[in-house]
Order: C-alpha cells, then sequence, then structure tokens
C-alpha cells in the first residue's frame, strides 16, 4: 500500500476492523515515515477491475475528544512511562548483579514474568543453553509509579489545565487523586486493559517509543514483540 504523504510502500497494518454498514475492512496503517492513514477492502462485483473506487457511502469525520479522555490518555501515558522505568531498572539491576547482561543482550537469557496477587510481579530468567533459571520478585510497582506521578508538579499542572481543578491541590485532593487514580487504571471498560491502550497508543510517548525501539536482542524485529509481551503481563 503506497503511503499517501511519502509515497512509499514502507507501512504497516496496526489495526483492522469490519464495519458492518459498509459491509468493508477498514485497516488502520502506519508508515515509516510516521504518517498513519485508513484503507478499505472491497469485494470487486462480479469479480470485475475497478479503476476508481466510489466512497461516497463511506463518510470520514474527526471526532473531537471529550477533555476528560484526553486527560486520562495523558495520564495513562505518564504511568506506563514511570511504570516502565522502575521495571527495566529492576530488570538491569538483577541482570549485573548475576552477571547476565551480555547472555541477555545476545538472547541466551529469555525473560518470562508473571503477575501475581498485592501487586507483585515475578521475574523469571531462563538460559536456553544451561536451562538455569533466576528469578527474583518485584513489588508495589503499580503503587510506587503511581506515588511518583503525584509527586511531580507537571501532574497537578495538566489536571488544573484539563479538569479545570483547583491549584495547588489540598492534601484531601492528593489522597482522593491517588484512589482516583488506581479505580481508573483498574476500570473495565475504560482501564488500562482497555483495547485503545496498545503498542500504537504507548508510541505516542517519546520515551516510551524508545523503550519500544530498543534492541533488547542481536534480532532487532524481537524489540517490539517484546516490549508488547511485557506490556501485557504487567499492566
Amino acid at each position: 500500500m503506497i503511503c499517501p504523504k511519502c509515497q512509499k510502500q514502507k507501512n504497516e497494518e496496526v489495526n483492522i476492523e469490519f464495519i458492518p454498514s459498509i459491509k468493508s475492512f477498514q485497516r488502520k496503517r502506519k508508515c515509516k515515515c510516521g504518517y498513519i492513514f485508513t484503507t478499505y477492502e472491497h469485494v470487486a462485483p462480479d469479480n470485475m477491475i475497478i479503476d476508481k473506487l466510489d466512497f461516497k457511502y463511506a463518510k470520514s469525520h474527526t471526532r473531537k475528544k471529550e477533555t476528560r479522555t484526553v486527560w486520562q490518555d495523558w495520564r495513562f501515558l505518564a504511568y506506563a512511562r514511570v511504570y516502565f522505568v522502575k521495571c527495566f531498572t529492576e530488570i538491569s539491576k538483577f541482570l549485573k548483579k548475576e552477571n547476565l547482561e551480555q547472555k541477555f543482550e545476545d538472547g541466551i537469557v529469555k525473560l518470562r514474568i508473571k503477575r501475581h496477587v498485592r501487586g507483585k510481579i515475578l521475574y523469571r530468567f531462563i538460559d536456553t543453553k544451561s536451562k538455569k533459571v533466576y528469578e527474583f520478585q518485584g513489588k508495589d510497582l503499580k503503587m510506587r509509579s503511581i506515588r511518583e506521578i503525584l509527586k511531580k508538579e507537571q501532574y497537578w499542572e495538566n489536571r488544573t489545565h484539563y479538569l479545570k481543578k483547583p491549584y495547588p491541590p489540598s492534601e484531601e485532593d492528593r489522597k482522593h487523586e491517588e484512589r482516583q487514580f488506581i479505580n481508573s487504571l483498574s476500570h473495565k471498560k475504560t482501564g488500562i486493559r482497555a483495547k485503545k491502550y496498545n503498542i500504537e497508543f504507548l508510541r505516542q510517548d517519546w520515551a516510551l517509543s524508545k523503550f519500544i525501539e530498543a534492541k533488547v536482542s542481536k534480532d532487532p524485529n524481537d524489540s517490539k514483540d517484546f516490549f508488547w509481551e511485557l506490556w501485557k503481563e504487567i499492566r
């Protein structure tokens, strides 16, 4: 598929959705140049070759996001950024302690993460050659991340900007915000596990984008998969 902006074919499909109203697949694509565009897949009538498609019935519109949604998106990106920094810091310290840094970089040592109850996370490293297993447990990563974010004045300034809340916040506001933050993350429909908070959403943040593109093994194609598998387990 040719990118409308750079006219090159270096793009990938990031999302696909069937649209019943027009009986077609809507494909969202992202080009290497950074441009995101949408295509539609139709069945040609009687297998005819069509030079030009008529999209009179396919309406295009941009829906303005609610201010509260914009605020929540910003807050979730901030959370993900701090969470990953803490996660990778723990991993780096353990690899250094066990002298596994080079093996991990070479892909000999593989990481598996499992969630435990009460905010505990089990990090398991498996040496694919010797079959030796290394483990350590992370604690309260979620709460530590939230509390670090709430210490930053930028958080409260943005909260005032988006929600028109008083600034500076009172102590009661700070305590209430911590509870509200936790609830918003765990909400079944709009929380951090919602489909919209996928790999492309996280790429919007420059720091997270660097994490995603980082080479965690000699095969650069592994980085995106590694990051996403990690995110699915710890979010």
